[in-house]
């Protein structure tokens, strides 16, 4: 689903977990270079799926600009 998201064009940011494969992302910065979406890794899967009310994620996209910029903000301080 973050994969087609992102070929679409609608996300804003792409969240990755820290534990996810070295194939996710590798495919992921690989994705957002040529797309031009920025790519962050944060926390473990266990933690990105429990911030969205699901099981474990490896990736998250970000929709809402607004939303991807005031998350970029808090990571960079």
């Amino acid at each position: 689903m973050v994969e087609k998201t992102v070929k679409e064009g609608r996300v804003c940011l792409v969240i990755l977990a820290g534990d996810a494969s070295e194939n996710t992302k590798k495919k992921f910065y690989n994705m957002g270079a040529f797309y031009r979406v920025p790519v962050v890794e944060l926390s473990d899967k266990e933690k990105l799926g429990r911030s969205i009310g699901r099981s474990e994620r490896s990736s998250l996209a970000l929709l809402d600009d607004g939303f991807a910029k005031s998350v970029r903000k808090l990571l960079e301080s």
